[in-house]
């Protein structure tokens, strides 16, 4: 590194020690008149040395990393504290030459040689300090002389793609370089294709070229607090700058205090309606000037709407959409979540909206499910009723081919849902699966997913619906869950048909007693995924889900070589050593999750990784005490590993990780890992791991 670019100086703490011994020497000894004149001199001290040492060191760190305007801010401070000492000048010369500007900084060095050069005396610091100018002037003439700008070289395309691979922060510090940077910066559609405004300070420099990148924005995230910036956004929807404008997304963060800003939201949306496809907003605070009637009216052409709010929601009727004609009715997805979401809502919202394919309703209670047997049409794919994380319509490609499947399905007069999430994640509105079941028996022959966690049925209840429903058969189901209601379960379990040959993925979420599951699937075909979560264990589970992995194991050495391929097993007590060996066995496993098994030792888990080395692409250990360094050395000497993910391993230090990593060329298929909450491995043993693999994250 150029020394000349250093900080002046390291801060001068002897200097400090010196000047508190000799004001407590005069407190003890003194007069208050000499206690006047060396507080003084402390203070000169401070504030004419050791101050002008910290800003300078400060506006060196902000040149190296990229940030311009504060490193110049800084070297300005210099110069206002002390503006007859060359100090200030001199990091304005350094940072302006470091960003290109070498005749500006060739004018500071020369305004503070004049500065070194009329200072009294002729000691060995002041020729230091001219020699140090004389040095930093040359090499910005040089510099000046001989510069080659790249950016305003290169064809258009290249520095497009250069510009667009670099981080937010250097997009923001090549604007201030010089006015072609700053024109090809701005004018790079692809750089500001995506852009989220987080409130920090790079966003809030960024919000102030709005102008110049709005209409490359295609996909805005609006997540900050402060008025300027959302006012700034917002004014630029508004003059219709926006004109890319396909996704936008306003955080509860976004919308606090945002009452006296409603209406100039409102138009803005309406200025983006015709590019705007996605919209979220959350409502974090109590406000319902924006109400989801509004929203639905202005983002008349929006196909993806996500409405959240802490409130109570305000009724969407069908008065309220009147203006709306039906040709301008696009909407495929709809998720609300509300601390109430009334029938009526979705009564009006099913009525209105024919072609919705999503509908995730959270906040409501029994009185919804009427609207939604009564009103859905059979272009409704996905229904989360009372649950999270429900999935998102399929990619224009992944749609082609399920029309393709569903013009089968059609064809056979079979149309209906293909997935439905239920759950009761509110004790004050409880839904009770008789209630709910009807939707469920009503689209039964397209069911793909089913996960379903109501309160259970009785026992009349189950009698009943065996009875009215004896035909319940879920033909076509892909994917389904099994959560801790026990005569549900059984329903279930006699609905799948011992020949269906869809059903590939099994999740077991706090079932009581597991045993019949694991039976049922002894006689099905194979799984492709099995996920077994927080199952505590009786003797009789342990040994069927033993006898489970011990036929998939045969299955996989069978000539059609078709057996699980992803396990996740997660909490409880019913892996121990002996699962995770037949596991082990089955050499079709590629994927493999283990979190939280307690009955599981540190030798266990060793001679897993032995027996999966040269077949596993993924694992993923979470808050697992039996993980050492050796296991995870263990992984090292696999051939197929793509992705490692380690989290809450209290026991693996940074000893094991280089081992690991050092193993690089045994594992060459390796390009990510991800390590979280592992406390003794060290910042400097991710930057040691970072060398030797493509994509290295600490979380």
């Amino acid at each position: 590194m150029n020394s000349s670019i250093l900080p002046i100086q390291p801060v001068n703490l002897r200097l400090f020690e010196q000047r508190y011994q000799q004001i407590q020497d005069t407190i003890n000894n003194g007069t208050h008149h000499q206690l006047i004149q060396d507080v003084t001199l402390a203070i000169d001290d401070v504030f004419q040395s050791q101050l002008l040492v910290l800003l300078d060191i400060r506006a060196y760190a902000h040149a190296m990393e990229g940030h311009y305007q504060l490193a110049c801010a800084d070297a300005e401070q210099m110069i206002k504290h002390a503006p007859f000492l060359s100090s200030g000048y001199v990091r304005q010369g350094i940072v302006l030459s470091m960003y290109g500007r070498q005749a500006k900084a060739i004018e500071k060095f020369d305004y503070a040689l004049q500065l070194a050069n009329i200072s009294s005396g002729n000691n060995i610091e002041q020729q230091e300090d001219i020699k140090r100018l004389n040095a930093c002037k040359t090499a910005a003439i040089l510099l000046n002389e001989s510069r080659v700008d790249f950016i305003a070289r290169l064809p258009v395309e290249i520095v497009n793609n250069i510009i667009t691979l670099l981080p937010k922060s250097s997009k923001v510090s090549c604007i201030h370089v010089a006015r072609i940077w700053a024109q090809r910066t701005l004018d790079c559609a692809s750089a500001w294709k995506t852009f989220s405004a987080d409130g920090n300070r790079v966003d809030n420099q960024v919000a102030a070229k709005t102008e110049h990148i709005a209409g490359h924005i295609e996909k805005l995230r609006i997540n900050t607090s402060n008025k300027m910036v959302r006012s700034k956004y917002i004014q630029c929807m508004r003059n219709g700058l926006f004109k890319r404008l396909h996704s936008l997304t306003l955080t509860g963060c976004c919308t606090e205090n945002l009452r006296p800003s409603a209406f100039a939201l409102s138009t803005a949306l309406w200025q983006t309606r015709t590019t705007l496809r996605c919209f979220e907003i959350h409502i974090d605070d109590d406000f319902n000037k924006i109400t989801l009637a509004d929203i639905l009216l202005v983002c008349d052409r929006v196909t993806d709407l996500t409405y959240i709010t802490h409130n109570t929601l305000v009724d969407v009727r069908d008065q309220d959409l009147s203006a709306l004609h039906n040709e301008s009715l696009p909407l495929l997805s709809l998720e609300i979540k509300s601390s109430n979401i009334t029938k009526q809502t979705v009564k009006t919202v099913l009525q209105r909206y024919t072609q919705l394919r999503r509908l995730v309703i959270n906040g409501c209670d029994s009185s919804a499910i009427d609207p939604i047997d009564q009103y859905a049409t059979s272009n409704l794919e996905i229904l989360g009723f009372n649950s999270r994380n429900i999935p998102k319509l399929a990619s224009s490609q992944q749609q082609h081919q399920q029309q393709q499947y569903y013009a089968y399905q059609q064809s056979i007069s079979s149309t209906g849902m293909r997935k439905i999430y239920a759950m009761n994640n509110d004790q004050r509105r409880i839904v009770h699966i008789s209630t709910f079941f009807p939707i469920i028996y009503k689209n039964r022959k397209t069911l793909e997913t089913v996960s379903v966690c109501l309160s259970d049925l009785t026992r009349d209840e189950a009698q009943e619906i065996i009875s009215t429903y004896d035909d319940f058969r879920l033909e076509n189901v892909v994917d389904i869950t099994f959560w801790s209601t026990p005569r549900m379960q059984r329903l279930l379990l006699q609905s799948i048909p011992d020949t269906i040959t869809t059903l590939k993925h099994v999740t077991i979420r706090y079932s009581e007693d597991a045993s019949d599951i694991y039976r049922a699937l002894l006689r099905l075909p194979p799984l492709e995924t099995l996920r077994i979560l927080s199952v505590d264990t009786t003797g009789l589970e342990k040994q069927c889900i033993i006898e489970l992995f011990e036929q998939y194991a045969q299955l996989s050495e069978s000539s059609c070589g078709s057996s699980l391929k992803t396990v996740s097993l997660w909490h409880g007590d019913l892996v121990d050593d002996t699962v995770l060996n037949v596991l082990g066995d089955i050499k079709t496993l590629h994927h493999v999750t283990l979190w939280d098994l307690h009955s599981v030792t540190t030798q266990g888990l060793h001679d897993l990784m032995k027996k999966l080395h040269n077949q596993l692409t993924c694992i993923d250990i979470k808050a697992m005490s039996a993980v050492t360094d050796n296991v995870i050395s263990e992984l090292g000497g696999s051939k197929t590993l793509t992705t490692i993910g380690l989290d809450g391993l209290p026991k693996v230090t940074n000893r094991g990780i280089r081992a690991l990593v050092d193993k690089r060329s045994t594992i060459p298929k390796l390009s990510s890992l991800t390590i979280t909450n592992c406390s003794l491995v060290t910042e400097e043993c991710i930057q040691y791991a970072n060398h030797k693999i493509d994509e290295v994250a600490r979380t």
